[in-house]
């Protein structure tokens, strides 16, 4: 799965790798990696999840010392295209939508099905101040909807009324579900 691929990386164990000081995480714990863009397309950060299900919530996730991913997107290969084609750095193939999620799990989950169904949708996963991402992105591409696939819980509200309160007027944002879809509004 070439879309699954681009978006994140197992990291080997710790006896095969020898792990640099910024990363100071158990790496057999922290052992699944996923790159954090800034919203021309560069590399910001990198956040890694736990592989073990004992841990409390506030410990699930880790970025290297001294680093944040607030304000960056996780992106999947189009994902990627998407944003590099945005700040005119390249060209933009066919899309059929940018789907944005919430969350490292989920922006892996979307973007497997996406790869799974040949779906051509850039799939761009935010986290806690990632919306000021979105509104650098002013030249939206005419003709591609926005559809945001967020919990359905109050975090996921408020992630979707950012995402369509930073991005331009004229994009079409679409609260989507999977299983019904409701128009976000502003």
């Amino acid at each position: 799965m070439p879309e699954t691929r681009a978006l994140a990386r197992i990291l080997p164990p710790p006896e095969r790798y020898p792990y640099p000081p910024w990363w100071p995480y158990p790496p057999d714990v922290y052992r699944l990696a996923l790159l954090a863009f800034e919203s021309g397309g560069e590399v910001a950060s990198i956040q890694a999840r736990a592989i073990r299900a004992d841990l409390p919530a506030k410990d699930k996730t880790r970025n290297p010392r001294g680093f944040s991913y607030a304000g960056t997107l996780f992106a999947n290969g189009r994902g990627q295209e998407f944003l590099r084609a945005v700040r005119g750095a390249e060209t933009l193939a066919a899309l059929e939508a940018v789907v944005v999620t919430e969350g490292l799990t989920d922006t892996l989950k979307l973007a497997q099905v996406a790869c799974r169904y040949g779906r051509r949708w850039a799939v761009l996963g935010m986290v806690a101040g990632s919306a000021n991402a979105f509104r650098s992105l002013s030249a939206w591409p005419t003709g591609i909807p926005c559809w945001v696939a967020t919990d359905g819980d109050e975090a996921g509200d408020r992630y979707a009324i950012q995402v369509r309160e930073a991005l331009p007027a004229g994009v079409t944002v679409e609260r989507v579900d999977f299983a019904s879809r409701q128009e976000v509004t502003r």
